[in-house]
C-alpha cells in the first residue's frame, strides 16, 4: 500500500509518517500541495492520500483533485487543525479527522481499504466509510478541478528539467 502524507508541520508529519512506515506501508511525504503533486507525478502507484485540509495557497482539496487525475481510484483522508464547517462541498465525501489525529485511526482506515482493495473502488470507498469513527466527518458534492489544474501547471513549471546529455 502506497501512501502520500502531506502536512506543513514537520514534527506532526514525521511522527505520523514513521508510524505508518512501521506498519509496512510505503510512505512518501510532502509539506505542501505543490511538492506533493511533484511527488505523485513520479510515483507509479499511489493508493492513499492523507493530507491537511488547509495547506496554504492550494488546499488539500485542490491537491486531491490534482492527484486523482493520475490516480482515479485514490482514497483520501483529510486531517484538520481547523473547523472546516462550510467546506462540505470541497471535502466531497472523504473522511475528515480533526486534530489531535490518532495515528491508530489512520492505520485503521488504511487497513480497511487494503482489505478490500481487490474488490474495486466502490468496495474501498465503503471500507473507508465503515472505518471512520464519530470524530470523522464526511460531506457533499464535487469540487472544482480548475485549481487542481493550476497546481499541476505550477508543479510542472517549478520542477527542474533534466540536464541535456553531453555529446
Amino acid at each position: 500500500m502506497v501512501v502520500l502524507y502531506v502536512d506543513p508541520n514537520v514534527e506532526v508529519r514525521s511522527t505520523r509518517v514513521a508510524s505508518l512506515a512501521e506498519q509496512g506501508y510505503t510512505v512518501h511525504e510532502a509539506d505542501d500541495a505543490e511538492t506533493a503533486v511533484g511527488v505523485a507525478q513520479d510515483l507509479p502507484e499511489l493508493n492513499v492520500l492523507i493530507c491537511e485540509g488547509v495547506l496554504g495557497e492550494f488546499t488539500g482539496f485542490d491537491l486531491r483533485d490534482a492527484i486523482t487525475e493520475k490516480f482515479p481510484a485514490l482514497q483520501t483522508v483529510f486531517t484538520s487543525r481547523y473547523d472546516l464547517t462550510g467546506f462540505e462541498e470541497a471535502i466531497n465525501g472523504c473522511p475528515l479527522v480533526y486534530d489531535p489525529v490518532p495515528v491508530s485511526k489512520l492505520i485503521s482506515i488504511i487497513k480497511e481499504a487494503a482489505a478490500v482493495s481487490g474488490a474495486g473502488q466502490n468496495a474501498v470507498e465503503t471500507a473507508v466509510a465503515v472505518a471512520v469513527s464519530p470524530i470523522v466527518q464526511a460531506a457533499g458534492p464535487e469540487a472544482t478541478p480548475v485549481v487542481a489544474q493550476a497546481i499541476l501547471a505550477t508543479a510542472k513549471v517549478a520542477r527542474p528539467s533534466a540536464p541535456a546529455p553531453v555529446p
